[in-house]
C-alpha cells in the first residue's frame, strides 16, 4: 500500500496499475537472468565436454 493511500469503499488501497508495472518489471528481470544463467551453463558444458552444445 502506498503511504497516505486512501482505502476505497471496499477497504482496498492497492494501486493495481503500480502492482502490474512492478510485476512486468520483475518478469523482464527474471527472463534476463534465466537466459544469462542458461548461457553460462552452456559455456560450462562446452568447456567440460570440449565440443559445442546445440
Amino acid at each position: 500500500m502506498l503511504a497516505g493511500a486512501q482505502p476505497r469503499r471496499e477497504g482496498n488501497a492497492v494501486d493495481v496499475d503500480r502492482e502490474m508495472a512492478k510485476l512486468a518489471h520483475n518478469q523482464i528481470e527474471y527472463q534476463f537472468f534465466v537466459q544469462r544463467l542458461a548461457g553460462k551453463f552452456k559455456k560450462l558444458t562446452e568447456a567440460i565436454t570440449g565440443r559445442p552444445s546445440s
